[in-house]
């Protein structure tokens, strides 16, 4: 089985109150707030990458204020 993780992180440089904004557009789509190395990050199981770009451009973010990485999660079961 795989499972996905999309993560969204602002990118460097982004003004707090526009950090603060894309954060609370993603918390309306059920994005949970993580610990990054850079920051903060933005992480969800449900949601996929195409449809969070989309979302975010559609909400007045351009591409470059934000970073979308698709991670696929194996989950090993009986072989």
């Amino acid at each position: 089985m795989v499972d996905l993780l999309t993560l969204v992180t602002p990118e460097r440089g982004l003004a707090r109150c526009r950090a603060r904004e894309l954060g609370a557009a993603l918390a309306g789509l059920g994005f949970e707030r993580r610990p990054a190395p850079a920051g903060e990050a933005f992480a969800s199981t449900e949601v996929e990458a195409g449809a969070v770009k989309r979302h975010l451009l559609a909400a007045g973010f351009r591409d470059r204020e934000f970073r979308v990485v698709l991670e696929y999660v194996r989950q090993w079961g009986v072989l």
